[in-house]
């Protein structure tokens, strides 16, 4: 799957091809975002549990995601993420995880349904976490 760089709107998405969350605000912000959720589960979840470890876990998955969607995202697309922004993976590592993990083949196969499913079908959102695509009832089979 590779992009249309001949359509009229491709200069339009320039420089980074929305392909990498790169620069430091989208960053950060997924950080915070990950710390508000620990502090409110940690304020409102009735059971107290280690903040050090909520917030731990927390770092955990903000880094899976960016590492996810940098990684996985470019190099499905044809890119390069390590090329485009500073939080990835190289391709070559990214294509032998790939060819070692069908969770990361899912994640592809899941995406590139984003692309093909068309109209109100459309759906597959997510390439991060694709639990939310069913928990949003946005998940589609593709069937070419």
């Amino acid at each position: 799957m590779t992009l249309d760089t001949n359509g009229d709107d491709y200069d339009q998405i320039l420089p980074s091809e929305n392909l990498v969350l790169d620069s430091g605000i989208e960053n950060s912000a997924v950080f915070i975002v990950s710390v508000l959720i620990v502090l409110g589960f940690y304020r409102y979840y009735p059971v107290k549990l280690n903040l050090k470890v909520l917030i731990g876990i927390q770092v955990l998955f903000g880094t899976y995601i960016l590492l996810t969607w940098n990684s996985i995202h470019t190099f499905l697309h044809g890119r390069d993420g390590q090329k485009m922004g500073y939080f990835s993976l190289c391709n070559k590592s990214t294509k032998y995880l790939v060819e070692r993990s069908s969770f990361l083949r899912w994640l592809i196969r899941n995406h590139v349904a984003h692309h093909n499913v068309k109209g109100n079908k459309k759906g597959n959102y997510n390439i991060t976490l694709p639990g939310a695509d069913f928990l949003f009832n946005t998940y589609n089979v593709y069937e070419p």
